[in-house]
């Protein structure tokens, strides 16, 4: 299956299942963004993925941080 042109956005992206999902994103030619509360770990599965990828610090108890997050999104 094909993503090219087309975007995950994946919430627990830097570890598990979510960094699965990150790496076969990127081998089906999508885009990718992976998102977590630690900018640190973040950084570290943006290294270990490779490619493009997108990062993003979020904390969802933060409503600030959440509204600013789906902003980006549209």
């Amino acid at each position: 299956m094909s993503l090219a042109n087309k975007k995950v956005v994946i919430i627990g992206g830097s570890s598990g299942i979510g960094l699965a999902t990150a790496k076969a994103t990127l081998a089906a030619q999508g885009k990718v963004l992976i998102a977590g509360r630690s900018l640190e770990k973040l950084q570290q599965a943006q290294q270990e993925i490779g490619g493009e990828v997108e990062i993003y610090s979020l904390d969802l108890l933060q409503e600030g941080q959440l509204n600013n997050f789906a902003l980006i999104l549209v």
